[in-house]
């Protein structure tokens, strides 16, 4: 059974814990190894896990252990008052003001990919390497004031080669340390390299920029400016680090993910398409909002959650030991056949305002939830709706392909291998 369990999440992670959720219910008892473990697939008890009883659950993960290979001790990775000291400081930066300053930049990037598009109508593009281009300069532009156009093959191909590796690493049982100059350690050492001497240069430009009497208006300036309430000492450069590469991964990762599943949903259903354009036209963006949605429902950018049980706890009647690594996934609930009729199907209609309020609140989760719930929510949905209504107002995205477009469970749910689509207009 141990070796079973390991063996089939490493073959298909998302097929192994829907199986685990149908075999043995809610609360599903799993061991990899020496490592015992749990899903809980229900809201109730995904709700005590993030929300009542958080404290009992920390974030020192195998997981998580290795993103912060790249990431250090940012917003995503930290914990205790260190983390909340970090999301008191950060959180004025994501105040609806701030990203309403920010649908300027956002808007002006989607209307240049639409030329862009205009210019290859009736050609088959990788939609996800356009969404994961487009977000990026999103993100650089209005959370860090960077323009990184010119880089965004070598940004993005860092990114991916560090996903894929992170992912490895966790599920091996056994990895050798990073400091160990093994060729999988010196591509990871080469990779944040690559994302390092962007963030530092960026970093070196904003503090001169404050230094001149001019600074931007931005997260990062925010970071830079920035002093403890009780100490009044000024964040260090590898905690501003951190940061900074916190958000520009997690940033335009998840949110280029929701925009690829997004339009390859909306191929796959046409008339749902043409729904989506007739709203559009007439000036709302209501049905986008419900199709982006209904895009993260089936394919939440972040399909895992896990923790670890610091005390013994007993949740939805289900004991768990303490050091336990509990999952709680928004993938398996969010696809649960006693929450969700049809669970498999594409039907934004499930997100009227009606059927939203008559769900339990962990039947839908893709941003987290409890106090860690992610601070970029409102920025991510802003953009993913400015993008959606740009594009999908002009044009028709046509799946090009005659191979299954399955997700790849990463650290974030992305499809695998190219979303190549025809582009057409409406």
């Amino acid at each position: 059974m141990i070796l079973d369990d390991y063996r089939a999440l490493r073959r298909d992670p998302l097929r192994f814990m829907l199986d685990a959720r149908a075999k043995h219910g809610d609360a599903a008892p799993m061991r990899f190894g020496w490592i015992r473990a749990a899903l809980f697939a229900d809201p109730a008890r995904a709700r005590h896990v993030l929300q009542e009883n958080h404290k009992a659950y920390s974030k020192q993960t195998r997981g998580l252990d290795k993103i912060r290979l790249v990431l250090g001790n940012g917003l995503l990775t930290s914990e205790g008052e260190f983390w909340l000291r970090q999301r008191r400081i950060l959180q004025p930066a994501f105040h609806r003001d701030r990203i309403r300053e920010a649908e300027g930049a956002m808007r002006k990037a989607a209307l240049d990919l639409a030329r862009d598009w205009e210019s290859r109508v009736g050609t088959v593009i990788d939609v996800h390497k356009d969404m994961m281009a487009l977000t990026l300069r999103i993100v650089c532009e209005t959370l860090l004031g960077a323009d990184v156009r010119g880089m965004t093959e070598d940004i993005g191909q860092a990114v991916t080669d560090l996903l894929e590796d992170i992912n490895a690493r966790t599920r091996m049982l056994v990895d050798f340390p990073a400091t160990i100059p093994t060729p999988k350690n010196r591509s990871l050492k080469k990779n944040v390299a690559t994302l390092d001497r962007i963030v530092n240069r960026t970093i070196a430009e904003h503090r001169a920029a404050i230094a001149n009497g001019t600074p931007r208006r931005d997260l990062l300036t925010l970071l830079l400016e920035a002093r403890d309430e009780e100490t009044g000492a000024r964040m260090t450069d590898v905690q501003i680090r951190d940061e900074v590469i916190t958000f520009f991964l997690a940033g335009h990762e998840t949110t280029a993910n929701a925009m690829s599943w997004s339009f390859y949903c909306l191929s796959t259903h046409p008339e749902t398409d043409k729904k989506l354009a007739r709203d559009l036209a007439s000036g709302s963006t209501t049905y986008a909002n419900m199709v982006i949605k209904e895009a993260m429902r089936l394919y939440p950018p972040a399909w895992m959650i896990g923790r670890q049980a610091e005390q013994d706890d007993v949740v939805g009647g289900f004991r768990v030991p303490k050091g336990t690594l509990v999952f709680v996934s928004p993938f398996v609930t969010q696809r649960h056949p006693a929450l969700w009729e049809n669970p498999e199907g594409f039907d934004p209609e499930r997100f009227t305002p009606e059927r939203e309020d008559a769900r339990p609140r962990y039947a839908y989760y893709p941003f987290g939830g409890g106090p860690r719930f992610c601070i970029g929510q409102g920025f991510a949905q802003s953009e993913a709706a400015i993008i959606l209504s740009e594009l999908a107002s002009r044009f028709r995205l046509e799946l090009a392909t005659t191979r299954d477009v399955r997700p790849e469970p990463l650290i974030t749910l992305r499809p695998r291998g190219p979303l190549t689509m025809r582009i057409a207009k409406r």
